[in-house]
């Protein structure tokens, strides 16, 4: 037979794969950024003035509020780094999306709630110290 062969329908699917898988990558590579800005912003804007309204109604700054504010902001950089480090050498799946979505989740938690429950505490010990005075 003289007829030639069909080529596979198949050829044209890597390329609508990588388009997709480019598409995808680049979604958690915005969405890491926004979020390991959040921890940048937290720990520039939100600490100092936690902090600053913690001194005002004469709160002690809680230890673990005190680290984070003072020796936090120099070990995100790192982690930061690690996270590349991760995704660079482990070409998974898995730990791309550890490290670059879920390990600054949990350390913008943990920046949250380690402000947030020392202004929790003020909030309800202010009204005995406004009738204190």
């Amino acid at each position: 037979m003289s007829q030639l062969p069909t080529p596979p329908a198949e050829t044209n699917r890597p390329a609508a794969v990588t388009k997709g898988s480019m598409i995808l990558t680049g979604i958690t590579l915005a969405l890491s950024a926004v979020f390991w800005l959040a921890i940048f912003f937290q720990l520039t804007f939100l600490a100092p003035a936690t902090v600053a309204s913690l001194l005002e109604f004469k709160s002690g700054v809680p230890w673990l509020t005190a680290r984070v504010m003072y020796d936090f902001i120099w070990f995100v950089p790192v982690f930061a780094v690690i996270a590349l480090a991760i995704c660079m050498v482990v070409r998974k799946k898995w730990a791309w999306g550890f490290a670059l979505l879920v390990l600054p989740l949990l350390i913008n938690s943990f920046v949250s709630l380690s402000l947030l429950m020392p202004t929790l505490v003020m909030l309800r010990n202010l009204p005995g110290q406004l009738a204190g005075n």
